[in-house]
């Protein structure tokens, strides 16, 4: 192919796969998981650490089982300059960019030019890759960076030059510190050195490694005391056909129905085999290092979380699909039948634009389709919502200072993030400012919950209401436990918020959160008297008002 028209057609997959990673980016507001990503910001993290100080940092790293210590540092960073919220999804899709260039990069050191091609371009139009490129997470960070060590691992034992080992170590460091499941990429490196024409890599390789952990160790204790965080409150241990959803996610993300993740798999499956078949006869050392990199991990995983703790998330195996993509790219590119690998391409391809279709207008693998508990298909993912009016309407009246109550886990967040450590610096400097929040124990993460129970920062008091545990906090500078009894608010007024993980809008929250506040809503009405109810793509805010003596009740 001539070269100027082989730059031609990476250029336009690249463009294609740019403008489907910005395409209707803003469409849905932060979801729980992006709210917590942007409490790293410049300006919240900055203002909650002036009132908070070093425990604030010292509960995230001992605590926050989902943290990074390379994503968080980025937010912080980019926000600094661009600013956070929304803004935080173009970090990730400037890492889903750098990706595709890597992983080309990486491509060319095992396949030909057309098979390269077509691996671009299934990783471009990637509908899990697009999802997160959209995502204020660090998924696509880990997905570079995986891939960035690959990279430089492969061509360190092609050339075994000492420029190459010093790469791969350093992306080594910056890729734990990123995932710690990239350590399985580490460990699964040392399997290639049993080939005969590998070995004359061994020392180097061992070297680079011993510096790797060596720098790694600090994470190390936090890892050990993390796992049963991870494990422990909300991740099911995976069933055999996880295993099979996961390369369906791999080839079509959540955006789909059971006919076309079957089809999908079906498909991709058939080129991924045909892919393995084509490097076994002319490369057999390549096809094992790639087979290696793919299935041991996943495996090991898969066999934690059965034995052990469960840690089997999907997404988080992203990063070890790189050498799948090349599977099937080179599967499709050695079909020898013209018809027959057109038809196949076309197929892929039309596949794939339903999925991202689907994906686009908001669709996501229902869990009534398959046989799964906690209403859930895909662990931890939800759909994505729109709720912008909700977040106006509070904002105006938390400066009203009114009670708000969060019924359940997400609206926690929810309120934590989007006005409460807005109300931090806004009432730092009135000294009679009082604005509370109050949820059940039940409505907090493990992680928060201890963070809670070791009083590290805030003004708490147990309160007994209906037999209910509740943790009333005080925002402001107030000196002082401040007693909340539902009775003698310091307001005539209460918002209940609910924030379903579906966009049913339901009050009192989802499941077992929804019962652990059925009593203390029913309570209240004893008190106060509901005057407005608004609901938003499932996030529900409800009006309560002090009754007069002459309400009827």
């Amino acid at each position: 192919m001539d070269k100027k028209i082989n730059i031609a057609i990476v250029a336009i997959i690249l463009l294609s796969g740019i403008l489907l990673r910005v395409h209707a980016i803003n469409k849905y507001d932060l979801w729980y998981d992006e709210l917590i990503s942007n409490r790293y910001s410049a300006e919240i993290f900055n203002k909650t650490m002036a009132l908070r100080g070093n425990t604030f940092i010292l509960s995230r790293s001992s605590y926050d089982c989902h943290s990074s210590f390379l994503y968080y540092p980025l937010v912080y960073i980019y926000s600094s300059l661009f600013g956070g919220g929304k803004s935080l999804r173009i970090l990730s899709v400037f890492f889903g960019i750098l990706s595709l260039l890597i992983f080309y990069r990486l491509s060319l050191l095992f396949l030909n030019l057309k098979e390269s091609l077509y691996a671009l371009l299934f990783l471009a139009l990637s509908p899990i890759q697009i999802w997160y490129a959209q995502e204020a997470r660090g998924y696509t960070v880990f997905f570079f960076l995986s891939t960035l060590l690959l990279y430089f691992y492969i061509r360190a034992l092609r050339k075994n030059k000492n420029s190459d080992w010093v790469y791969f170590t350093i992306s080594g460091i910056v890729a734990f510190y990123a995932t710690y499941f990239s350590i399985l990429l580490l460990a699964v490196s040392a399997f290639p050195l049993l080939f005969r024409s590998n070995r004359r890599c061994i020392r180097k390789w061992f070297f680079s490694i011993v510096i790797i952990f060596a720098a790694s160790i600090p994470l190390l204790a936090l890892l050990m005391e993390r796992l049963h965080l991870l494990g422990g409150y909300w991740l099911w241990r995976p069933q055999l056909n996880d295993l099979l959803l996961t390369f369906s996610v791999f080839n079509l993300g959540y955006s789909v129905t059971s006919l076309q993740a079957g089809l999908g798999l079906v498909l991709f499956g058939a080129l991924f085999i045909y892919g393995i078949h084509s490097f076994y006869k002319v490369e057999k050392i390549n096809m094992t290092t790639m087979l290696l990199f793919i299935l041991f991990p996943i495996i090991f995983i898969y066999a934690f979380s059965i034995f052990f703790t469960p840690i089997y998330i999907h997404r988080q195996l992203l990063i070890f699909s790189p050498f799948y993509y090349l599977f099937v790219g080179k599967g499709l590119q050695n079909i020898k039948n013209n018809i027959c690998r057109r038809t196949a391409f076309v197929l892929a391809i039309i596949i794939i634009g339903f999925s991202l279709n689907n994906y686009y207008s908001g669709f996501i693998t229902p869990a009534h389709e398959y046989r799964r508990i906690n209403n859930e298909f895909y662990a931890g993912i939800h759909p994505k919502k729109r709720y912008g009016r909700i977040v106006s309407l509070l904002d105006d009246e938390f400066k009203k200072q009114n009670l708000i109550f969060a019924l359940d886990l997400p609206s926690t967040v929810f309120i934590l993030c989007y006005l409460m450590d807005k109300q931090r610096a806004d009432s730092a400097s009135d000294t009679n400012s009082f604005v509370g929040l109050l949820f059940s124990r039940y409505s907090l993460e493990p992680h928060e919950l201890m963070y809670v129970e070791k009083k590290k920062d805030i003004t708490l008091q147990n309160c007994r209401f209906n037999k209910e545990e509740l943790f009333c906090f005080s925002i402001g500078p107030a000196k002082g436990v401040r007693k909340i009894k539902i009775e003698d608010v310091p307001s005539d007024k209460i918002w209940f918020i609910s924030y379903n993980w579906s966009r049913q809008a339901k009050f009192l929250g989802d499941g077992f959160y929804g019962r652990s506040t059925a009593g203390i809503k029913m309570k209240t009405h004893l008190i106060f008297k509901r005057e407005f109810r608004f609901c938003e793509d499932g996030v529900c805010a409800e009006l309560f008002r002090r009754r007069s003596p002459t309400d009827k009740r």
